[in-house]
């Protein structure tokens, strides 16, 4: 057998036209299992020349809306709608998966996700949901860090594509994205990476459902490998999320009661939230104020915090 039986391995071809069903093949031998495999189902739309542009969920095992997105979207895939090629991956990762997102393999298949599929494709667009524990007003994202160093256009073009959606917000992100991630492999491409935050962890609802398949037919009409009538959208409000401050922890256990509703304003010093002590809930409750002035993105999805914890996201808003 050649080497390459033994490594990753696409059963589809990206440069045959039509509609093809298949699956990236990733071995992952270990002690325990020598022939333990993990196989990511995939479909491939292609249609002549075109950009190709990849649209992926799952990279967690609680991201569901992404699945179900991309179900409705692609219920019957048609070559003749797209220009180009698209590659829709539903899910990389599910909770009947060998393998989780926490699995010590994950870089593995992270990996060859990037040598069979992401080296050839000039975007990619990950369909995500909030963190566990965490509730995130639906957006479209940006790493604006990983395109200063990209050829001449590539930002103007992310940053056209983030608008495109029409997402209730458009972030530019300048924390560094988790390691292995697809948007930290993307980092030595000079594609373009989007990513778009609808829906809770592990749940879906219908809300989200809509809004996902709008925003994402939006990108593909933007990106041209989606054909339809000519269409202009903007994003309504612009956000970013820089620095240390942006991030606000809890001061103590307790109950929180929230004064700003997720996407609403904030006022630097005024509080967004307070925590109530489970031991004594006639005590003053402690205020949790806002360190800047913005929207809030994310806050804690639960009733009860406990210290240090990642209690709210303040976004800046800035003009187009």
């Amino acid at each position: 057998m050649t080497t390459e039986e033994f490594g990753p391995r696409l059963t589809v071809d990206l440069t045959v036209d039509g509609v093809q069903m298949g699956y990236l093949k990733v071995p992952l031998s270990c002690s325990e299992s020598p022939l333990r495999q993990h196989q990511t189902p995939l479909c491939v739309i292609r249609n002549g020349t075109g950009p190709t542009v990849c649209v992926l969920s799952g990279t967690d095992a609680g991201y569901a809306t992404g699945t179900t997105i991309l179900n409705k979207l692609f219920t019957a895939p048609d070559a003749s709608c797209i220009s180009g090629t698209l590659i829709l991956l539903p899910a990389l990762f599910t909770p009947q998966s060998t393998v989780s997102q926490h699995d010590v393999h994950t870089s593995r298949v992270n990996e060859a996700l990037d040598e069979k599929i992401l080296q050839h494709c000039d975007a990619v667009i990950e369909l995500a949901s909030a963190s566990r524990g965490v509730e995130v007003a639906a957006h479209a994202a940006i790493w604006a860090t990983q395109l200063s160093d990209k050829p001449s256009g590539t930002h103007e073009d992310a940053e056209a594509l983030m608008a495109a959606c029409g997402a209730p917000f458009s972030v530019r992100r300048f924390d560094p994205p988790a390691k292995h991630s697809v948007a930290d492999l993307m980092q030595s491409r000079n594609g373009i990476f989007l990513r778009l935050d609808v829906g809770r962890y592990n749940a879906t609802d219908k809300l989200s459902q809509l809004l996902g398949v709008s925003t994402v037919r939006n990108a593909l009409l933007h990106l041209s490998v989606l054909k339809d009538a000519p269409f202009t959208l903007q994003a309504t409000r612009i956000l970013e999320v820089s620095n240390h401050q942006h991030f606000i922890a809890s001061a103590k256990h307790g109950l929180v009661h929230w004064f700003v509703d997720l996407g609403g304003t904030v006022h630097r010093g005024n509080p967004i939230a307070a925590i109530i002590s489970n031991d004594d809930p006639f005590n003053i409750p402690t205020m949790i104020d806002a360190r800047i002035n913005g929207i809030l993105l994310a806050k804690l999805d639960t009733a009860i915090t406990q210290p240090e914890q990642l209690l709210a996201v303040v976004a800046d808003e800035v003009p187009r």
